[in-house]
């Protein structure tokens, strides 16, 4: 099932496919596929998704990448902020300086919600409405 949840300046829509798009306001869209290389593996990993890389699934990756996107929009929400300067940079192909700050905060966000048993894409829906 596709979804689509709101959150200020910015829709997500997730499909059953694994794809998330963020389209913003002003037209910047980005698109996430959940990647499936070494290094996506590593780090699924390494965020609680699998207890090592030989039990890892598509479906964890999917996981993987749809909680990313969640949380780098939740957490703008919970900082007042309208958009991920992040994920807006991207849209723009104008890199925000402090990205890697922002991206280290969400996959902070994804391991502490996973070892708490925190669905992130159960806020997501909460909080979009």
């Amino acid at each position: 099932m596709t979804e689509t949840f709101r959150l200020a300046d910015a829709a997500v829509t997730m499909e059953p496919s694994g794809l998330s798009v963020t389209t913003f306001r002003d037209g910047g869209v980005v698109k996430a596929w959940p990647g499936d290389r070494q290094e996506d593996r590593a780090r699924a990993v390494s965020l609680g998704y699998a207890q090592d890389v030989s039990q890892l699934t598509w479906q964890h990756l999917v996981a993987m990448s749809r909680d990313h996107e969640a949380s780098h929009h939740l957490l703008a929400h919970w900082l007042g902020l309208d958009r991920s300067p992040t994920l807006h940079g991207v849209s723009r192909n104008r890199y925000w300086p402090h990205w890697h700050r922002e991206e280290a905060a969400a996959l902070a966000l994804q391991a502490f919600a996973l070892a708490a048993g925190v669905d992130l894409l159960a806020i997501l829906r909460r909080t979009a409405g």
